[in-house]
């Protein structure tokens, strides 16, 4: 009697599993609190972390390396990349399940911060990314252990980046856009004269030189509203706990002339910039918490031409 078995498969395997290299890569962490930074000015984060959280279900002794580690912002001009110094231990404290954690997924938490790393001077540049490698293999179990490798074994490496916001600004520029204006190139033609209102509310503790510019289908400004850019003033700060007692509150109208007129009927959309600074010229650290809010609110009013409808 004999019989062939083939196409096998398992489900769990003991034993010395040995030198393996498993499945690794790149991967990349957006930085969505710089996302609309034009990349202009100083801005600096006192106490940045970068956490790299490991989630592990090989039951086995792993070796795994951070291998690049580099800060980006390809929005710069020309675009900025600055490697971050891997002072991370090697190999990363993975750790695994035991022989009665078959199945689970075990945690572990490595972190960078201002004390072993140089993420304050990394973050001043204002990167819009963060990306990095990972080299992972296994490794012998000592001599007396077993390990073991389920079908569904696997590691995963996230990363968190966290921004206690806390730090200065100096000319650091933001800009937004109203998308999708069209007024009709006529409108200087149709108005005899137009104004915009300006009201903001400042609850930050930080000043704020506020621009408004009119751009066309391709973001070339066209005109500004005003010759200057206008002051909003940062808000009272408790001198004793740092926080913020009262919002700064602004309102201005702003008469738009006629060539303001002839160019916001070619626009197409309006180029919000705010600069922002914190206070001693951006030389102080600054606390911000969630409950601050900068609300800016602008309105358009026209005066139409009369026609004589019989002509």
């Amino acid at each position: 009697f004999s019989t062939t078995l083939s196409g096998l498969g398992f489900s769990i395997l003991y034993g010395d599993i040995g030198n393996q290299t498993l499945n690794a890569g790149t991967d990349t962490t957006e930085l969505s609190m710089f996302k609309n930074s034009e990349g202009s000015g100083q801005f600096t984060i006192a106490e940045p972390t970068v956490k790299l959280i490991t989630k592990n279900s090989f039951g086995m002794p792993l070796d795994v390396k951070i291998t690049k580690l580099q800060a980006e912002n390809p929005d710069a001009t020309p675009p900025t990349s600055t490697s971050i110094p891997n002072t991370l231990p090697f190999p990363l404290p993975i750790k695994s399940p035991t022989m009665g954690q078959i199945g689970q997924s075990i945690t572990a938490d490595t972190v960078l911060d201002k004390d072993n790393s140089n993420l304050v001077n990394i973050f001043s540049t204002v990167p819009k990314i963060i990306i990095y490698t990972v080299d992972a293999k296994s490794v012998s179990a000592a001599t007396g252990q077993s390990s073991f490798v389920l079908d569904t074994s696997k590691i995963s490496i996230d990363m968190e980046v966290e921004f206690p916001l806390y730090g200065t600004a100096k000319n650091y520029v933001v800009l937004d856009t109203i998308s999708d204006l069209d007024l009709g190139e006529d409108l200087s033609e149709r108005a005899e004269s137009g104004m915009i209102r300006i009201y903001n509310s400042n609850g930050f503790p930080l000043d704020a030189n506020f621009q408004l510019y009119f751009v066309d289908a391709n973001f070339n400004k066209l005109d500004s509203l005003m010759s200057t850019t206008e002051l909003l003033k940062a808000a009272a700060v408790d001198g004793s706990t740092g926080k913020v007692t009262t919002p700064n509150v602004f309102t201005k109208d702003v008469v738009i002339n006629n060539s303001q007129l002839t160019n916001l009927g070619k626009a197409k959309h309006l180029l919000v910039q705010v600069t922002i600074n914190t206070v001693n010229g951006g030389a102080d650290n600054v606390r911000l918490y969630s409950d601050y809010e900068l609300d800016l609110k602008m309105g358009l009013q026209l005066k139409m031409k009369a026609y004589d409808l019989d002509n």
